[in-house]
């Protein structure tokens, strides 16, 4: 961790400009998931995710309840 501090300080030295989010929340966010997911042995489910299948089963489960409750109304 310290070799990546020093590149940090290095370029902040060198460009005059510090990047936070570039150069050390980014890098940490990702890498604490992916090193989570290493130890969980999920690192191909954390590759897989899509938030679309989420969103298409959300819709089918709305349009299911909708269904129902005109359903409900009918009777």
């Amino acid at each position: 961790m310290s070799s990546f501090a020093n590149v940090c300080f290095q370029y902040q030295t060198v460009w005059e400009a510090a990047q936070p989010a570039l150069l050390y929340l980014v890098p940490a966010c990702l890498g604490s998931s992916l090193l989570c997911a290493l130890i969980r042995g999920e690192l191909k489910e954390l590759f897989a995710y899509s938030e679309e299948e989420e969103e298409e089963e959300k819709e089918e489960v709305e349009g299911d309840e909708q269904k129902d409750t005109k359903d409900k109304k009918d009777d």
